[in-house]
């Protein structure tokens, strides 16, 4: 599905996504890049992050 967003096939053979295949794409990207998996939001909710760091972050 994600393929389908890339530019890898020439314009001449490219497609429009549907709507329910667009935002199966957009859900798969959300689900394995959305910030809550970065491992500096994992300690800063874990509370393992010191005060200067959380300061240096916001």
């Amino acid at each position: 599905m994600i393929a389908a967003l890339r530019h890898a096939a020439p314009e001449s053979e490219q497609r429009l996504l549907s709507h329910e295949e667009l935002e199966a794409a957009l859900r798969d990207i959300g689900a394995r890049r959305y910030h809550n998996l970065h491992p500096f939001h994992r300690l800063l909710h874990d509370g393992q992050l010191s005060k200067d760091q959380v300061r240096a972050w916001a």
